[in-house]
């Protein structure tokens, strides 16, 4: 099969005749993989519900725990994608990244997440980029945010197409651009 398991019952349920191509290190990490191929999996648990997802890299104690059939997700952090299901084509780096992103169907969601819990209340929301810690932490159904700083947040929760840089800064509606916190006083191009 062309897998590598360790663990106690990591690929427990792989198809033993499937030109898997699966690395599975960890306690049930890949646990109910069973046709799904080309994924890692690394940590307690990681990936451990995945039936038929492909492509997959999930790093971290809990990462990727709910994923059964999304595909090419990159989680690296304990819990980062914890709950997703079926969402394919996101990335979330750090602890709880994403953590409930989950569409109600096979969706591919096209978010990026880095930082401690960038991104945790995201759920159906698509085509979001957050960085920094907790950026982005309150917006969940919204789509096509840029968040770029420690602590930035949205306007609400169902924000779209907001840009907000800048640490503590807050988005101030939709379709428009945020630079810098309320301490910003001047923004300066260019040394002269």
């Amino acid at each position: 099969t062309r897998t590598v398991a360790v663990g106690y019952q990591a690929l427990f349920t792989q198809d033993a005749n499937a030109s898997a191509y699966n690395v599975a290190i960890g306690y049930k990490a890949g646990y109910a993989t069973t046709t799904g191929g080309q994924n890692t999996f690394l940590g307690y648990s990681s990936g451990s519900a995945n039936t038929t997802g492909q492509s997959n890299v999930a790093l971290g104690s809990g990462s990727l725990l709910a994923n059964t059939v999304g595909n090419e997700n990159i989680s690296v952090g304990k819990g980062s994608l914890g709950a997703n299901v079926d969402g394919s084509k996101s990335v979330a780096i750090g602890h709880n990244s994403l953590f409930v992103q989950d569409p109600s169907s096979a969706t591919d969601m096209f978010n990026v997440a880095l930082g401690h819990r960038a991104g945790v209340a995201v759920t159906t929301g698509v085509q979001n980029t957050l960085i920094g810690g907790s950026s982005g932490d309150v917006v969940t159904t919204g789509s096509q945010n840029t968040a770029i700083g420690y602590n930035t947040s949205f306007s609400s929760a169902t924000a779209s197409n907001q840009t907000v840089i800048g640490n503590g800064a807050t988005g101030h509606g939709d379709n428009k651009m945020t630079l810098g916190n309320g301490s910003v006083v001047n923004i300066e191009p260019g040394a002269t």
